[in-house]
């Protein structure tokens, strides 16, 4: 069936596509992730979308690496941030340690232009990081909380208070 599938995934329409890739995460196979990260390098941005949430579903480690290069991608625009969002918020729901340099760099990347938008990513990130909960991530988030101000910091905080009630 995963041949079928692999030659479906050629068809012209996008939707096809889409559906392929939401039915891989069925067939928890080698083959599936190597075609569900193959479609991360697609220009259309649903099914690039589409891979991220199958991925994020699948939770196989060794995808960390490709997501989390498309969650640290500069997007000046914030209507072209849909897939970086979706990055982020998987490496954290996929609680991937491999995630952990790229959220991070997002998570300390200041910007001039468009700093509701970077200062959105920035709290994805540190709410992702909290999601991997290693000491590592943590780390980052008190980091990040030391330099901020505004929404990362309130979000910082509330991340760092919970972990603390945890404890």
């Amino acid at each position: 069936s995963l041949d079928a599938l692999e030659l479906t995934y050629h068809h012209p329409e996008p939707r096809v596509r889409k559906e392929v890739l939401k039915t891989l995460v069925k067939i928890r196979d080698p083959r599936s992730t190597a075609i569900l990260l193959k479609a991360l390098e697609e220009e259309d941005e649903s099914l690039v979308n589409q891979a991220i949430i199958s991925l994020s579903v699948i939770k196989d480690p060794a995808s960390a690496e490709a997501i989390g290069r498309i969650a640290q991608k500069w997007e000046p625009f914030a209507d072209k941030q849909n897939s970086k969002k979706l990055a982020i918020k998987a490496l954290g729901v996929m609680k991937a340690a491999g995630g952990i340099p790229y959220l991070t760099s997002v998570l300390f990347k200041k910007a001039w232009f468009g700093k509701k938008a970077n200062e959105e990513v920035r709290v994805l990130s540190a709410n992702a990081l909290a999601m991997i909960g290693t000491e590592e991530a943590y780390k980052a988030i008190e980091e990040a909380c030391a330099g901020s101000t505004g929404e990362l910091y309130d979000a910082c905080k509330r991340i760092l208070g919970g972990r603390e009630k945890k404890a």
